[in-house]
């Protein structure tokens, strides 16, 4: 999953994967919804 690579890149740049859409999800609650338990692992993991 090309998706998956790309996390660690996204981290490694500081991205903040808490910060909120228009609809009020970040990525990590998106992550939860659909069920990507390694994305998720990921996110949660950094700083």
């Amino acid at each position: 999953m090309k998706t998956q690579a790309t996390i660690p890149i996204l981290l490694e740049a500081n991205a903040n994967p808490y910060i909120k859409n228009k609809e009020g999800e970040s990525p990590v609650d998106i992550a939860e919804r659909l069920k990507f338990t390694k994305i998720l692992e990921l996110m949660k993991k950094s700083p």
